[in-house]
């Protein structure tokens, strides 16, 4: 976002409220796109590094809302929103974002990528003998393998 932009952003929030369809509209941007810039805006959305605090509230609040217990594999069936509304200091695209391409896996024992794993996944991917990526099971690919961080990490 220019600071052109983010000055009509602000516009057009207070004239729309949290009309996000009407104001992506208006900025050629997806209404999800302008809802997650609004949040980066306020004062209590941090960027950049995420603290020790924050990574471990992250963790308590997925585990929390999906039942799980820490170590178990959760990529599925989460509300973003309401986890970043509990988290109170990240978007909902930053949560979902270090969850599934980050904390996941380092909560479920997960190791480094390796060259290893550069070649057993070619290997794999030539096994599917499929014409188009969109035709590869990913999170059926991505099972079982600890150096994974998620189907769409591995994607």
């Amino acid at each position: 976002y220019t600071p052109e932009e983010i000055e009509k952003l602000k516009e057009l929030r207070i004239k729309h409220g949290n009309d996000w369809a009407t104001i992506g509209a208006a900025l050629g941007r997806s209404a999800s796109s302008v809802k997650d810039r609004c949040r980066l805006m306020k004062d209590t959305c941090n960027t950049g590094k995420w603290t020790e605090e924050e990574e471990k509230r992250l963790a308590e609040v997925v585990h929390e809302l999906t039942s799980t217990e820490p170590g178990d594999i959760v990529t599925q069936g989460v509300s973003w929103a309401a986890v970043a509304e509990r988290v109170g200091t990240r978007s909902e695209k930053q949560c979902r974002s270090k969850w599934l391409n980050y904390l996941n896996w380092k909560q479920s024992g997960g190791t480094e990528w390796t060259k290893e794993d550069e070649i057993n996944l070619i290997l794999r991917i030539a096994e599917l003998d499929v014409a188009d990526e969109n035709d590869i099971n990913w999170d059926l690919l991505a099972e079982g393998w600890s150096s994974v961080r998620s189907p769409q990490w591995l994607r």
